[in-house]
Formats: C-alpha cells, sequence, structure tokens
C-alpha cells in the first residue's frame, strides 16, 4: 500500500501536495505548495497564492465560517490535489519514472481570506478523510 510519513515540526503537519487544474494540458497547469493537515476544517482551502500561480478560473463564491466565527464570502475553484510520494523513481533494468503519487481527488475548493505565514493549502477532512491517517510520537503517516 502506498503511503507518506514525515514527521510534525512546531505542532505542524506540513507536506507537499500537487494542486493541479482538472484534465489540462496547459503549461503551469500544476505546482507543488506546502500544505497543513488540518482535521478540525471541515474544507480544504487554498491561498491567494494558488489560484494566482495557477491561473486558475473562478467556478462560484461560497460561504466559510472561521475559528472567529464571522461568515466570510470567499471564491470558489475546482482543482485536483494528490499526494507525491516519489520522483525520478529508477527502475530494475535501468527504467525511470518521473513521479508516483498518493491519490487525490477533484474537488470544489475555497480561497482563504487571508495568506498563510508557512503554507498555501489548508487540508481539510474533505480531503483527508481519503486516507488513513497515524499520528505517532512526532510523526505522521497518509496511505490509501
Amino acid at each position: 500500500m502506498p503511503s507518506f510519513e514525515s514527521t510534525i515540526q512546531n505542532n505542524q503537519p506540513l507536506l507537499t501536495v500537487q494542486v493541479s487544474i482538472p484534465n489540462s494540458n496547459l503549461p503551469n497547469s500544476s505546482a507543488g505548495f506546502v500544505a497543513l493537515l488540518d482535521t478540525g476544517a471541515q474544507l480544504t482551502s487554498l491561498s491567494p497564492k494558488v489560484p494566482q500561480t495557477l491561473g486558475l478560473m473562478q467556478i462560484g463564491t461560497g460561504t466559510i465560517v472561521p475559528a472567529s466565527g464571522q461568515h466570510i464570502n470567499v471564491p470558489k475553484f475546482h482543482v485536483r490535489i494528490d499526494i507525491p510520494i516519489a520522483t525520478n523513481v529508477q527502475l530494475k533494468g535501468g527504467g525511470q519514472y518521473q513521479s508516483a503519487y498518493l491519490q487525490g481527488k477533484d474537488m470544489d475548493v475555497f480561497q482563504l481570506p487571508f495568506q498563510p505565514p508557512n503554507y498555501d493549502v489548508l487540508l481539510g477532512m474533505d480531503f483527508i478523510s481519503l486516507f488513513h491517517i497515524t499520528l505517532f510520537r512526532g510523526r505522521f503517516i497518509l496511505s490509501n
């Protein structure tokens, strides 16, 4: 079973995710971003940097309710999010493939109303629930 494992630093489970425009072969339609696993968030959200970097087209608006309790209207986007677990993998016999991913999904996400200082994607339970997650002794493991 493919898995991703990393350490929890400063009480933040951070990892790199691949965010892409679904079904697009355009240049720059995919990029890696630092993400925070947030089991307290229901929905996955993007910092303003992600739509700007990928040139995402807004598909609507939605309302989010952050910890302050204030309802905020924000842009909504459709993206694909996957978790890279390997790159430039050498195969026996000299072959090579470029990437391996934990299978994510296409999903509608909202834009955060602020730019977080150390991540660009907040992974909520709508994404995290696709995986088996283990938190143990300062490490986290995600697997399909």
